[in-house]
């Protein structure tokens, strides 16, 4: 079954079938940027993609060109829940459709408490306030699930 039919299926039916085995899987990719795929439930592989600075692809190294955004610590620093949702509408949304990837693994919502953690500029603050606002800003219904939401219903459409 293909990911976009999925929304329609009765979860708590699937999940209740899953074997241990399966279920472990799911917690575990294959390769870099697919989930596993459990056919006998109709479960189909999902293709991901890393999103912190834009939206990557399929390869760490000569992939397609992404659009690159400021770091989340930047887009923070703005305090601009409206951009941010923009951010998500129409620029995050479109690359994951480009790449084919209905899961972006972004954003990070951690909050920075030391400079020498190494991944701090993929969070979008100290502050656990605005951390938490600009993440909703992110992923909410104005910003990138709307576009998903768009799409779903094109979909169904079709």
């Amino acid at each position: 079954m293909p990911w976009s039919d999925f929304a329609n299926a009765d979860v708590d039916d699937i999940v209740e079938k899953l074997t241990t085995d399966e279920a472990i899987l799911l917690t575990a990719g294959v390769g870099f940027w697919h989930t596993h795929e459990i056919a006998r439930l109709g479960i189909p592989a999902v293709k991901v993609s890393d999103g912190p600075n834009g939206i990557r692809g399929n390869h760490f190294f000569m992939s397609t060109p992404a659009k690159c955004l400021p770091s989340a610590t930047a887009l923070g620093a703005t305090w601009d829940t409206e951009l941010i949702e923009e951010v998500g509408l129409k620029l995050l949304a479109g690359e994951a459709k480009l790449r084919a990837a209905p899961v972006i693994l972004a954003p990070t919502c951690n909050i920075q408490r030391n400079p020498l953690g190494g991944r701090a500029f993929e969070s979008f603050s100290e502050d656990p306030l605005l951390s938490g606002l600009i993440a909703a800003a992110y992923v909410n219904y104005k910003g990138i699930q709307k576009a998903a939401l768009e799409l779903q219903s094109s979909i169904s459409l079709q």
